[in-house]
């Protein structure tokens, strides 16, 4: 998931302290897990982030083109960059992710439309750009659309006329919900998102900037599972104990 070097104990030992939370004196996992859900709607979202780019491997094909996650992060990091860079080699087409790990699946999706629709994109798409050009897959990818030969940098406005997949996906608590329900396409009706207001959205953040044109696409996935909080608690408890494993290793 986090593409870690786990060639060494150490190096393993740090994997799973990604994972395990600074407990106060006297605080359990249940604690903390309870603390930080109430007050902090992205608490644990990395992990969301890390399973987008699995999730989207195994739906379309897509290939990992950078880590998820930035390993230096904590628990209850916020940020406003890509959440996931990936890529399709054969079809050249270069896919910004954005995950959410919500109670519920309409806030998470709803989430997710605002970002890519209504909320500035500037900061995603300028994280998408820097790590796309400097990722050597990808450059050529770039290079190869664009037709021109090897630089150090892409300008925006050109890297904007790729080929761009939004990818959203939203891990989520399934609570009364007939899960049979999800697949009837009427249930998605009410989410208003189409590539219009994307593109409207670009083109409201980039306003100096003259797009070639808008091969865009947005696919939004969503995954129920029984608790979002007991997850992460097994989560958390899987990696502790793993860590004591590698310490009597």
């Amino acid at each position: 998931m986090f593409q870690s070097d786990l060639s060494s104990v150490d190096k393993h030992i740090n994997t799973c302290d990604r994972f395990i939370p600074l407990l106060k004196r006297g605080q359990t996992v249940s604690g903390y897990i309870n603390l930080h859900g109430r007050t902090n709607k992205n608490f644990y979202s990395f992990l969301a982030e890390g399973l987008l780019a699995l999730v989207y491997k195994d739906v379309t094909g897509f290939k990992i083109a950078k880590a998820v996650i930035d390993i230096d992060g904590t628990l209850n990091d916020t940020h406003t960059g890509a959440d996931a860079v990936m890529y399709d080699e054969i079809n050249n087409v270069i896919v910004l992710g954005e995950a959410k790990f919500y109670k519920n699946s309409r806030d998470g999706i709803n989430a997710i439309i605002k970002d890519f629709a209504k909320h500035k994109i500037v900061n995603k798409l300028e994280s998408l750009c820097k790590i796309s050009s400097t990722r050597e897959v990808t450059k050529k990818i770039l290079m190869h659309n664009l037709g021109t030969g090897v630089h150090e940098e892409i300008p925006i406005d050109k890297f904007l006329s790729q080929k761009i997949v939004f990818a959203g996906f939203v891990l989520h608590d399934e609570t009364d919900t007939n899960i049979k329900d999800y697949k009837n396409p009427s249930r998605y009706d009410g989410y208003k998102i189409d590539m219009v207001a994307i593109n409207r959205n670009i083109r409201r953040s980039f306003k100096r900037i003259k797009l070639a044109n808008n091969n865009y696409e947005i696919i939004i996935v969503h995954l129920p599972i029984d608790s979002k909080d007991q997850l992460i608690k097994d989560v958390i408890e899987k990696a502790q104990n793993e860590r004591r494993r590698l310490e009597n290793v």
